[in-house]
């Protein structure tokens, strides 16, 4: 699926490209075909727009969650085009997505089960109590660059 601007990406690959040229460690992005690297910023995207943001879309009809509008003190403040912070986001989290191996997968997998240590000869599992689900987002760059973004908790009346 090729990345649509405003429809499926907040990015097109033209644009990734320029921010992986001058970024370190972004081997994962030109190794990969042009269809996976487009892939990878229709998932960031849908992942990004996955989360629970502050606000609310800018135009209730626009199909991505940014940009958005948000009630202050004198009414609404209106984005009128997406965050530099999210497109970067988008990138950083595409990078993941393509530099994520299989193993890293299964480890993933495994956390979202709570299982914190697993023995395969004689077959045993050990379970966290408190197991959390991880962040919908692999990247902890896309996270720090999206956090004013997302929700807080929300009190209920």
């Amino acid at each position: 699926m090729a990345a649509e601007v405003g429809v499926n990406s907040y990015v097109s690959r033209e644009e990734a490209d320029a921010y992986f040229r001058d970024r370190l460690h972004a081997e994962a992005w030109a190794e990969a075909s042009t269809e996976r690297q487009e892939a990878a910023l229709v998932t960031a995207t849908r992942r990004i727009d996955s989360l629970r943001l502050r606000g609310q879309k800018a135009d209730p009809r626009q199909v991505l969650a940014f940009p958005r509008r948000y009630p202050g003190p004198h009414g609404w403040y209106v984005e009128y085009t997406v965050p530099e912070a999210v497109r970067i986001a988008t990138c950083e989290e595409a990078l993941a997505l393509l530099s994520e191996t299989a193993g890293d997968r299964e480890r993933r997998k495994l956390l979202e089960l709570g299982i914190v240590s697993r023995t395969v000869g004689d077959a045993s599992e050990t379970y966290r109590q408190d197991a959390r689900p991880p962040s919908d987002l692999l990247s902890p760059e896309a996270r720090r660059l999206l956090a004013p973004y997302l929700a807080g908790a929300v009190s209920i009346a």
